[in-house]
């Protein structure tokens, strides 16, 4: 007993989750596993996730000698850098090429920080859709698939020149953007995308522990793991913040744990901890060629090789169960970080370290609060299907690198 307790506990302080710089769930989340006791061999599982309110979080700042407790807040589009740089785009461009050519013109310029500097805004609305399937068999052993299915909008996009009122700024107008637009196939403008995410197959293995204890009434242990399929829509390298819709990576594996302390006739206090590895993908991306250059204007690309972050996923709990017959009430704090990704060129025109050096390929973290509440229909009307109904607010207050939502949402299921 004591051994499974203290192999849950070392994952959890750990702490490993998904979508790609977000914080939206996915379908394994433990927050989106049913409540409800199992009635029938099989649970099924429909939830959705709305956003409301989304803000960025930058890195810390160096400069500061003992860090920031708190990330830097920024708006939307700022979670790399505060401005983007039109000018340095072009640079380490191929010899010959338009994009050089333009270069050259402006190379006496482009790095005293008062010209082609542009604030970057949007609003993003996203519909995070999740979709599971429970199979349960006997000695508390399931096998379970997840699929999300994700609308996303980003919406009133608009790049803001700094103008330093210099004459050179009469030949850096909005022009530039549409050079730098036109030359390397980025798209500038607002747009939308639906389509599935990563889908997931995971097999599972629940015990319960009773205790003879006054407190402690019973430890309940949740193993998991399974294969992560690369299923989910890639990055859209020609758009602004066209994250992908699961990790942009090859197959990943995930393994899971859960320790959960019964206190008392009502209240349950959980741990729990997703741990995620991706294999690599070979894609033709856009990538950093120059120190100087920022990550939403990349203007070059090539063959490389990435190797994903390790992912860490972290959820500790408090539960109130039974509040009345089958209403139950849970507030959790979730806590996520992928390191850093690496890049390999395929080719030796660009510095490898320059390349590896973008801010988008760095650590990210997320900091969230969810609220849920959850009913599960136990009327004898109900006794070959038992409906189960919940309700959840997150919200996302602290991260790095990072876009935290606000979202609220509702999920249904059934056993049968």
């Amino acid at each position: 007993m004591k051994r499974h307790i203290w192999l849950v506990l070392g994952y959890a302080v750990c702490g490993y989750a998904d979508i790609h710089h977000m914080n939206l769930f996915t379908p394994y989340d433990y927050i989106m596993r049913p409540q409800n006791p199992v009635f029938g061999c099989w649970q099924t599982t429909v939830a959705e996730e709305a956003t409301v309110q989304e803000e960025s979080f930058q890195a810390d700042d160096p400069n500061e000698c003992m860090g920031n407790a708190f990330s830097r807040p920024a708006c939307l589009l700022q979670l790399y850098q505060n401005e983007q740089n039109a000018l340095a785009a072009l640079k380490r461009s191929r010899d010959g090429s338009d994009q050089n050519a333009l270069a050259q013109e402006f190379n006496m310029h482009d790095d005293t920080g008062e010209h082609g500097r542009f604030s970057v805004n949007a609003d993003l609305d996203v519909h995070n859709i999740l979709l599971s399937t429970y199979r349960h068999f006997e000695n508390g052993i399931s096998c379970s698939l997840h699929l999300p299915i994700i609308h996303m909008e980003l919406n009133r996009l608009r790049f803001n020149e700094q103008n330093n009122n210099v004459t050179f700024e009469d030949r850096i107008d909005a022009n530039l953007l549409d050079s730098v637009e036109s030359m390397s196939g980025l798209n500038l403008n607002s747009w939308q995308r639906s389509g599935v995410g990563d889908l997931a197959a995971l097999v599972s293995w629940q015990r319960y522990f009773p205790q003879p204890k006054p407190l402690l009434r019973n430890v309940a242990i949740n193993l998991r793991g399974g294969v992560l399929f690369p299923t989910g829509e890639e990055r859209d390298e020609d758009r602004v913040l066209g994250v992908p819709f699961g990790h942009d990576a090859g197959f990943g594996g995930l393994v899971a744990g859960n320790l959960e302390l019964w206190i008392g006739p009502y209240f349950r206090y959980g741990l729990d901890t997703e741990l995620i590895h991706h294999f690599g993908t070979t894609q033709f991306r856009r990538i950093q060629t120059d120190p100087a250059q920022t990550d939403l204007l990349f203007a070059n690309k090539d063959y490389v090789f990435k190797e994903p972050g390790f992912i860490q996923h972290f959820t500790v709990y408090g539960k109130m169960q039974e509040l009345i017959s089958g209403l139950s009430a849970r507030l959790s704090y979730q806590y996520t970080r992928q390191q850093e990704d690496k890049l390999f060129v395929s080719s030796d025109r660009y510095n490898p370290t320059i390349v590896n050096d973008a801010e988008s390929l760095q650590e990210w973290t997320t900091h969230s609060l969810v609220f849920d509440v959850s009913y599960t229909f136990r009327s004898d009307q109900y006794e070959r299907f038992r409906p189960y109904l919940s309700a959840f607010v997150k919200h996302g207050f602290n991260g790095e690198r990072a876009v935290l939502v606000d979202s609220v949402g509702g999920q249904i299921g059934v056993d049968f």
